[in-house]
């Protein structure tokens, strides 16, 4: 397939092997292609649309946002998976042409229109977007399980906030989110945004956690001089039914514990 055009590949489009060309085509689009990719893009054919959606998300150039909403918005009732592939191209463009957009919709009447906002929100959130996040995130509490999903991204768009400081609602997520998903993005947004709080106050419990991913940005930060977590450490770097990355993050530390 690596020899036929982006014109060929995207004729090739059905629902068996439209998972294989989205990688191709993003491998080998350009920005020549743009026009025949937009072209390509119709609910009457969603398997090509989805392939030619992976090839915009790649080229990602600002000229097709006005385009690319104006699908969005023209058609409510895509494929689940054409609506994912349609954000993604959006969220891969320049946080300065999305960002206005996201901000108007966050409180948006329709639920894919708030969908939105907070995906593009979790890619590109800035410093002023920080106020409307917390209070989202405190709302949603409420009924962490409706909004589960909800949660997690409004979680996640501090992740690209280094160093603003304690976020409290952040630590509320962490400690009530009964969701294991929500909490590694809890901790990593803790750590992100306040890091000696983290390590100080969450790194040592989130050895415990059910979620491998939680453990190891455990291991890495918590203070060896915090009480037990030494051994802790010891035990799981030894620990042979422990998951793989996990023992390996954890025998790191061990060096300086004298493991």
């Amino acid at each position: 397939m690596a020899t036929l055009t982006i014109r060929q590949l995207l004729d090739l489009a059905d629902e068996r092997n439209r998972h294989r060309l989205r990688k191709i085509i993003a491998q080998i689009v350009t920005p020549s292609d743009i026009d025949l990719l937009v072209a390509s893009v119709s609910l009457e054919k969603p398997f090509k649309a989805d392939v030619a959606l992976a090839g915009l998300a790649k080229v990602a150039t600002p000229r097709i946002f006005g385009w690319l909403l104006d699908f969005w918005s023209a058609n409510p009732d895509m494929p689940s998976y054409l609506q994912y592939r349609a954000e993604q191209a959006m969220i891969a463009l320049p946080a300065h042409i999305t960002l206005p957009l996201a901000r108007e919709y966050f409180l948006h009447e329709s639920d894919d229109e708030r969908s939105l906002a907070i995906d593009l929100l979790a890619a590109h959130a800035q410093l002023e977007d920080v106020p409307m996040l917390r209070t989202a995130i405190w709302q949603a509490l409420d009924d962490d399980l409706e909004n589960c999903y909800r949660l997690c991204d409004l979680v996640e768009a501090f992740h690209h906030l280094p160093g603003i400081g304690p976020i409290p609602e952040l630590s509320d997520v962490f400690v009530q989110f009964r969701y294991s998903y929500g909490r590694i993005r809890a901790a990593k947004a803790i750590q992100t945004t306040a890091p000696d709080l983290f390590q100080n106050s969450y790194a040592f419990e989130c050895l415990w956690d059910c979620e491998e991913e939680t453990r190891t940005l455990g291991e890495r930060f918590v203070p060896i001089t915090v009480a037990h977590a030494s051994d802790r450490l010891q035990k799981m770097a030894a620990d042979i039914w422990e998951d793989g990355e996990v023992r390996a993050a954890a025998a790191s530390r061990c060096p300086s514990i004298g493991c």
